[in-house]
């Protein structure tokens, strides 16, 4: 099998409010060296008394401070029972409905420009005729090109077609936010993990379109609420510049042909490295497991890493 290592690398708004940095004021997710961490893990993370694979009775030793390894809140005892609970989940995760993306019926981006008065009917239809022609492109940035349309502009028309807020504050990320997920499937998804609310709330940014999948993805991982939104496009580019740069948890991957392959591999990593806790989650196609290798690693907003020490992500994909 094949291994690549990448190294270490409460606010309700309508749909075209805008976030500004004051609605940021009451933050609480500071940089690790400010963090506070538990002195133990969460209850459901604490020392386990049975093994969590249905059927099975079996108890930590008695001579072990905690019971290793932890998958999705339960102990497991053997790579036999693990691999029971393991399938168990790849199979649910890997149900359609579980990549199903909502919100198919939008107005088209042109046609709520429109109606907001934003552009002419004839400035829409010769954005059209180009952008058909050229074959490439968003209609919004055709209409900025032809009728000189703001960016500001298009993005409040994409968080309307969304329903969705506009948010602000991406070019002043924290790099710290590059802990939430790694930085490939991020890139993947275009979400930019922005900040979290003292209300147990993440808020997540994109350009154009709101990927759910990795929304869903930042839920289960987190352990947060995530609000998505719409955010600037140069102020979006420039947030996932700083979180390129910064030093998220360490990345592993693996490749796999089939399912069963799949979850044999989570079961020895799961083995080899003993995590205190770990969760697993499918984005488009890649599997994504992270574990958290100490009780140190757990911050104190849900189960966002204090750092990026004694945290691993490892990335699960079949050939290309």
């Amino acid at each position: 099998m094949k291994v690549f290592t990448t190294g270490r690398e409460d606010l309700v708004a309508s749909p075209t409010a805008i976030l500004s940095e004051q609605d940021w004021a009451d933050d609480v997710w500071s940089p690790s060296s400010k963090i506070t961490v538990r002195d133990e893990p969460q209850s459901s993370l604490r020392e386990k008394t049975r093994c969590s694979s249905l059927g099975c009775d079996a108890r930590p030793a008695f001579w072990k401070k905690t019971a290793r390894p932890v998958f999705e809140d339960g102990w497991v005892c053997s790579k036999k029972c693990a691999l029971q609970r393991v399938t168990a989940l790849v199979r649910k995760l890997n149900s359609p409905i579980c990549e199903r993306v909502g919100h198919q019926h939008r107005i088209p981006l042109g046609l709520m420009m429109l109606e907001r008065g934003m552009v002419s009917q004839e400035q829409l239809q010769h954005a059209l005729i180009r952008q058909r022609s050229a074959a490439e492109g968003r209609i919004g940035d055709w209409l900025q090109r032809i009728a000189g349309v703001s960016t500001e502009n298009v993005t409040r028309a994409l968080a309307a077609q969304w329903s969705r807020p506009v948010l602000q504050g991406a070019a002043a990320i924290k790099p710290e936010m590059a802990l939430a997920m790694p930085a490939s499937i991020r890139r993947l998804t275009g979400v930019l993990p922005l900040r979290v609310h003292a209300s147990q709330r993440m808020y997540a940014a994109f350009t154009d379109q709101i990927d759910h999948v990795a929304v869903a993805a930042l839920e289960r991982m987190t352990g947060l609420h995530v609000e998505s939104g719409i955010a600037v496009y140069r102020d979006h580019l420039q947030g996932s510049e700083v979180l390129d740069r910064a030093h998220g948890a360490m990345e592993k991957e693996y490749m796999f042909h089939d399912m069963d392959e799949l979850s044999r591999s989570i079961v020895s990593t799961l083995f080899r490295q003993q995590p205190i806790a770990s969760r697993l989650c499918m984005v488009h196609g890649v599997w994504w497991l992270r574990m958290w290798l100490e009780p140190a690693a757990i911050g104190h907003i849900g189960m966002l890493p204090a750092s990026g020490e004694d945290v691993l992500d490892v990335l699960f994909r079949r050939p290309s």
